[in-house]
């Protein structure tokens, strides 16, 4: 182990006892066989066993069309394999709780021992009356779920909304609905330092995906011909070579993480446009990272792509769910909503970007408090890790940073009211659109 990072051979000894088709936490990894006109890469994929006959108290809940799994992809297949167990691991531990852990009350009954309500982004008036939404405002005196976690920047136990944790599990309360249950901050790893850290980037990376949206932020292009490593290149030229135009944006938000902002062109499949993107500590791993992402994804899209919509293109209100705005922009008639992006002719140098000086994990972390500090961000970590997990090395958590932009895919809101929706252009040099010239057009990402 280096880092955190399992090698995939460890990864598939240590999770070989929990995988099985009738009584695994998991089903074995199953090989998605790729069209033409993808990479040349291998995509895993592995199912989750039906918790809730397992476990009487998890209800699920699941409206996107997409099955209850793990995906992975790789230039080996051994690395695919393993991402694909460990993403799929790591969604079991974002629905399996222990409901002794749950406690139901006011967050005035918690007091200070509770996350301040107010941080958590915030709708306009118009998002909450829409009946299309069915979201609340954040209310302290009405009970609700709570699931203690440990906040890093303030250095206590903290309790936080169960909503804001776990996902795939219907509303007890209605005011639960002040959030929209994700995955975004869930992490696995060796060790919990680099859980929290990869979990903390994820979320960065949301933030930047919803600003850059909502705000139709010109990002510049990155200029990536002084890349040295092989590995980016192996990629490129395999995206390259199917068919696949591939281009990074800037993305790099106010604390200063390096972030990427990806976008395929690929005429010749279903699938027209993906977005992707991703945060690490320097720029070269980011896009490295979105390339990988963006082949399992891909496969999945174009799937849903063919079958029949689950909402009307004609009516954005309809479009609530994660994949209908990934799916809406397959088609090429939807290419120009990016021209904000596609024609804007400014770029950066891939060297002049941001990069971080970071050793290892603990490095890492300490970094991420330490920003959090700096621009008053709550770092507040779920341990999501089951024993059977924690008995062979591997450890979950949810990251939860309240007062970042979350991936907004409901149309019907977007927490438009939230400050730091519009502080963040500013601060970055951007022109700041308005509450009423906010980005008209679905989430692309899912």
């Amino acid at each position: 182990m280096k880092n955190g990072y399992l090698s995939a051979d460890e990864i598939l000894q240590r999770t070989a006892h929990l995988i099985g088709a009738r009584t695994g936490l998991i089903a074995p990894p199953n090989e998605i066989r790729l069209e033409g006109g993808n990479p040349e890469v291998l995509v895993y994929t592995s199912m989750l066993s039906a918790l809730d006959k397992a476990l009487p108290h998890i209800e699920l809940q699941n409206q996107d069309g997409l099955p209850m799994a793990g995906s992975g992809s790789s230039t080996t297949r051994e690395y695919a394999k393993a991402k694909a167990i460990c993403e799929a691991l790591e969604r079991y531990c974002n629905i399996s709780y222990d409901s002794s852990k749950v406690v139901v009350t006011t967050a005035d009954e918690l007091g200070d021992k509770a996350v301040d309500l107010d941080s958590f982004p915030i709708g306009s008036d118009e998002e909450y009356a829409n009946p299309a939404g069915s979201h609340f405002r954040p209310r302290r005196d009405q009970n609700m779920r709570w699931y203690k976690c440990y906040s890093l920047t303030a250095g206590k136990d903290v309790w936080v909304p169960f909503s804001s944790v776990y996902i795939s599990t219907p509303f007890s309360y209605s005011a639960e609905a002040f959030t929209v249950p994700i995955s975004t901050g869930s992490a696995i790893a060796g060790n919990y330092e680099r859980a929290v850290v990869s979990g903390a980037l994820e979320v960065m990376e949301r933030d930047a995906l919803s600003i850059t949206w909502l705000q139709s932020l010109p990002l510049k292009q990155i200029d990536y011909s002084g890349c040295t490593n092989p590995e980016f290149w192996q990629r490129l030229h395999s995206i390259q070579a199917s068919g696949i135009e591939q281009t990074f944006y800037d993305a790099t938000m106010d604390y200063g993480l390096p972030t990427v902002y990806a976008l395929q062109k690929a005429p010749n499949s279903d699938l027209n446009l993906l977005v992707m993107a991703a945060t690490r500590f320097n720029m070269e791993d980011a896009m490295i990272r979105v390339m990988d992402e963006a082949c399992s994804s891909r496969t999945a899209l174009e799937h849903l792509v063919r079958k029949p919509k689950l909402f009307d293109p004609n009516d954005f209100a309809s479009f609530t769910r994660l994949t209908d705005g990934a799916v809406f922009y397959g088609d090429k008639k939807n290419e120009h909503v990016f021209d904000f992006l596609m024609k804007n002719p400014d770029s950066i140098a891939l060297e002049d970007t941001a990069s971080i000086d970071v050793r290892d994990e603990h490095h890492m972390l300490q970094e991420l408090i330490e920003r959090c500090h700096r621009y008053n961000l709550d770092l507040i970590v779920a341990d999501m890790t089951i024993p059977q997990l924690q008995e062979i090395g591997l450890y979950v958590v949810r990251v939860i940073i309240p007062q970042l932009m979350p991936l907004t895919t409901n149309y019907n809101m977007k927490y438009s009211k939230t400050p730091r929706l519009y502080s963040t252009p500013a601060n970055l040099g951007f022109d700041v659109q308005p509450l009423e010239k906010l980005n008209p057009w679905p989430q692309p990402f899912a």
